[in-house]
């Protein structure tokens, strides 16, 4: 898309640079880890091909989907934080294309973490998966997590923020009393 003014154009890099950084930290304070630069998975079609339908199964577009918007308000945040001067029109444009874009790349993510459940299960265990997840309770645990990990998930920040900042405090504590300048 173009840019009306070069204001927008600078918004749009700081924005980018913030979005990628504000990515990452998320990334990190989940637990993610960083994915290969090049990953090399292969796995048995067949396999790959049931864990598809596992992933097809559970929603798991939709459900990644479902993650992207809502990481996008807290990188927007911290985008107004780091550029004060970029305009909300500006910021949502933008992040309305980033959602986009993230969204295209979904079918990608899939295939990958198709073969990667192929290499951590058999063809009997995918079925048995597949199975299961198309049983009534299957079906009900598919449906109730999107709700459960809304709940969970701020339970799980605020504990790690607490948590994190306790276990902090004590270990400079400990290592100050044993000498470490830190």
């Amino acid at each position: 898309f173009a840019f009306e003014t070069g204001e927008e154009m600078r918004a749009v890099r700081q924005f980018s640079i913030a979005l990628i950084l504000s990515a990452s930290v998320i990334g990190s304070a989940v637990g993610a880890p960083a994915a290969p630069a090049n990953p090399a998975l292969h796995g048995d079609p067949a396999k790959v091909a049931l864990a598809m339908q596992i992933l097809e199964a559970t929603h798991a577009a939709a459900n990644t989907s479902t993650m992207v918007d809502m990481m996008l308000p807290n990188m927007m945040n911290m985008v107004k934080g780091s550029a004060p001067g970029v305009s909300d029109a500006v910021v949502n444009r933008f992040a309305s294309i980033v959602r986009a874009k993230m969204n295209a790349g979904i079918p990608k993510l899939l295939q990958m973490e198709a073969q990667v459940w192929s290499q951590h299960f058999s063809v009997a265990e995918l079925r048995q998966l597949a199975a299961f997840y198309h049983s009534g309770l299957g079906q009900r645990l598919i449906d109730e997590t999107p709700k459960v990990m809304k709940d969970v998930v701020p339970l799980g920040m605020a504990w790690g923020r607490a948590t994190g900042q306790q276990a902090m405090q004590e270990t400079l504590s400990q290592m100050r009393k044993q000498g470490v300048k830190i």
